[in-house]
């Protein structure tokens, strides 16, 4: 499939910004040309080969592009077909087919390639391609060749010195020389020199002295690994059930490899952590674990609560109603909310007659307890009014005494009592309730159904205001109409020289490959900067991709600045893809704003996000959907594209457009689809208001309610932030 032209140059440009995106296998290194980590480019560059004589250039990036779609094993291949004899072009041949081979771990044969590459280059390319030998030699299990090529790496790239001395620290015989290495680590790396030590023992055939060295430090996941191996059975499944309740996300995944394969879980209590750590990924292989855990003796409130919320997560709600049902025959404090979650479950398995004898024996049992507000609102959400009165008159603060009042202020309405409708509207307000934004602004919608334009108009206008960059007073302003709220421009700071060395440092960490080194250094520059520097570093960090730090620098300096202030937004609501997201919108007909709100609100920007439902990617798309996607558009498909983020844009992009048609245009139907799915949304259209902000007050998911307005406000909200944009405001350009 052949695009548009100057798909190729786009991403040639975006590429420094994504490096963090980029496989170990293809770090940056000659030969590997960033503009074929799109999906596009890569199908156009596949494409070219078609012709009769493509030329050696074209053969290259054909070897690109099998590397960004998944196909490394087709490299060889193609070099048997197209005999590439240009010598200026022998080490990006090599680099490519050593890429290759260490997508397919091949690492013997890659190292020697990435070696034989090197020797064909000079300067920071070489000591890249130099590093990568070394990185491929070590995987290999060819520690001292592994050493030498990190210390020849090292006189070509100063600058990361530190990292490949803790790099050949771990893999050299010499004891003496390991721990002067390790002496040369940089600051940001002192987390990881226990992780070194350990690894040298190891090396050393000292296996017992590693794995205290990588216990100690918290390293569990692989110093069970390094249990296993030597036959210490016992202990490795000590720590590696100790690794899966670790913060470190890196060590607790090592516990669930181990766990899952050779180390499965034996008793109640390691189903039971084993469970709760596999909820990240999956609810339904959670439950399940933790159902054995129950299986096996474990009837404790605690588990058979957490027990009945991975069967509800997982959609299994017969179940989860059960597991509570279990936790509430205890009888003890613990107990108390398992039955209020068996009322809200047997609520939406529609038996809202066994739900309100839950209710009723909750609220004459506990008067007092504070999860009493949350059953009395749900009293009230099964007919019965009388109870939101009651909530607000004994809780009129708490957050549900809020939601009540919008509540019978919606019913009064339905009954065609206006006034009655909005006396509950102007009490949140007077209350100043969590909800009253949205009072204020359905005031204003009353204020216009009854033709007092005036009062709409007053109402509205100071909710413009007052809620500038908020949902409510987003939409607001699209009433009266008003234009966007007028924000500073934006002048980026160029980095303090310690901030800039230090992006510096990452980017050629990343072009190294040294994916673990990057991480670790991002996540030390976090911590240590301050609010305001932070701002500067969340910028470099957004333009490469690492939105997720760079939005957590930007809430760090909400601390000693405001959120109206222009770099604080930048940083929380960042544009990271931009010119991906603008290609993909204009190819489907959307607006560009749009769709970076659905993505700020999926995923954040972070290519590698998966919910435990299993959508991944920019715009969480569900495998399913995305082949269905693909199928449509008969697009060859498979789900490792939903990690590249234009492929995964593409499929997302299109599964929103066709949403939106489905509802001629208008994005509150097309959003609340896009979360809870098409059919639920026609359900509420049938019975519920046609005015799309009053559609979205009646949503009867929280969840989805949540979403529409979210995305609603980010809208705005990317309006306003990147208003030199302009040009790209209509779809159709």
């Amino acid at each position: 499939m052949t695009r548009r032209c100057g798909w190729v140059l786009l991403f040639a440009c975006l590429a420094p910004q994504s490096a963090a995106a980029q496989s170990p296998a293809t770090a940056a290194v000659p030969g590997w040309d960033p503009a074929i980590q799109s999906w596009h480019a890569a199908l156009d560059a596949r494409a070219a080969l078609r012709d009769s004589g493509p030329t050696p250039v074209e053969v290259l990036r054909a070897l690109n592009a099998e590397l960004t779609l998944g196909r490394p094993e087709r490299i060889g291949l193609m070099l048997q077909r197209y005999q590439l004899s240009d010598p200026q072009l022998e080490s990006e041949k090599l680099a490519l087919e050593a890429a290759g081979a260490y997508a397919l771990k091949s690492y013997q044969r890659a190292a020697e390639l990435f070696s034989a590459a090197a020797a064909r280059t000079s300067g920071t390319a070489r000591g890249i391609l130099v590093a990568r030998s070394g990185d491929a030699f070590e995987r290999a299990g060819k520690p001292a060749a592994a050493a030498a090529q990190y210390r020849t790496a090292r006189e070509r790239l100063d600058l990361i010195g530190g990292w490949l001395s803790l790099r050949e620290a771990r893999v050299t015989a010499d004891s003496s020389r390991a721990f002067r290495l390790v002496d040369d680590a940089p600051a940001a790396a002192r987390r990881m020199v226990p992780l070194v030590r350990g690894e040298f023992f190891a090396l050393a055939g000292d296996t017992a002295r590693a794995v205290a060295v990588l216990a100690g430090a918290g390293f569990d996941g692989r110093a069970a690994t390094l249990a296993l191996a030597s036959g210490d059975s016992s202990n490795a499944r000590q720590l590696a059930y100790r690794a899966l309740r670790a913060g470190d996300t890196t060590v607790a995944n090592t516990g669930i490899e181990l766990a899952t394969g050779p180390l499965p879980p034996r008793t109640s209590a390691e189903c039971l952590t084993l469970g709760r750590a596999l909820r990240r990924r999956s609810s339904v292989e959670a439950a399940r674990l933790v159902g054995q855990a129950v299986a096996r003796g474990d009837e404790s409130t605690g588990t058979l609560m957490l027990w009945g919320e991975l069967l509800a997560e997982s959609g299994n709600l017969p179940a989860a109603s059960h597991a509570y049902r279990r936790a509430a025959a205890h009888q003890d404090a613990e107990a108390v909310p398992a039955e209020l979650a068996r009322a809200r479950l047997l609520v939406r398995l529609r038996q809202p007659l066994a739900a309100r004898g839950v209710l009723t024996r909750f609220i004459a049992d506990h008067p007092a307890h504070s999860l009493t507000p949350n059953a009395l609102f749900l009293m009230g959400d099964l007919g019965q009014d009388s109870l939101y009165r009651v909530l607000i008159e004994r809780w009129p603060t708490h957050e549900y005494a809020s939601q009540a009042r919008l509540r019978l202020a919606a019913r009064a309405l339905a009954r065609h009592d206006t006034a009655g409708g909005a006396a509950f509207y102007q009490a949140e307000v007077e209350a100043r309730g969590s909800q009253q934004h949205a009072a204020r602004y359905l005031l204003g919608a009353i204020a216009a159904r009854r033709g007092d334009s005036a009062a709409a108009v007053n109402v509205w206008s100071g909710l413009a205001h007052d809620d500038s960059l908020g949902y409510y007073g987003s939409i607001a302003r699209t009433k009266l109409p008003l234009g966007l709220p007028a924000i500073a421009p934006f002048e980026p700071a160029a980095l303090p020289e310690d901030l800039a060395r230090t992006v510096e440092e990452l980017d050629l960490l990343e072009r190294a490959g040294f994916a673990a080194e990057a991480a670790v250094l991002v996540s030390w520059a976090v911590s240590q900067v301050d609010a305001d520097r932070g701002l500067e570093l969340a910028q470099a960090l957004a333009a490469r991709g690492r939105s997720t730090q760079a939005i957590s620098l930007g809430w760090k300096a909400v601390r000693t600045r405001t959120l109206n202030d222009v770099g604080v937004l930048r940083a929380i609501y960042p544009w990271p893809f931009h010119d991906v997201v603008a290609a993909e919108a204009i190819e489907f007909g959307l607006d560009p704003y749009l769709l970076a709100a659905v993505i700020r609100q999926e995923s954040s920007f972070d290519p590698d996000a998966r919910s435990r439902a299993g959508a991944r990617g920019l715009m969480q798309v569900m495998p399913g959907t995305a082949r269905e996607a693909a199928r449509r558009m008969r697009l060859e498909w498979s789900d490792q594209l939903l990690r590249v983020p234009d492929a995964n844009l593409h499929v997302g992009a299109a599964h929103l457009a066709n949403l939106l048609r489905y509802y001629r245009g208008d994005p509150v139907p097309a959003l609340a689809a896009y979360n809870a799915g098409r059919s639920p949304v026609e359900r509420w259209r049938r019975v519920s208001e046609r005015d799309p902000a009053l559609f979205v007050e009646r949503i009867p998911y929280p969840e989805t309610r949540g979403y529409v307005r979210s995305v609603l406000r980010n809208w705005a909200i990317y309006r306003v932030l990147y208003p030199q944009d302009s040009a790209l405001d209509s779809p159709g350009n």
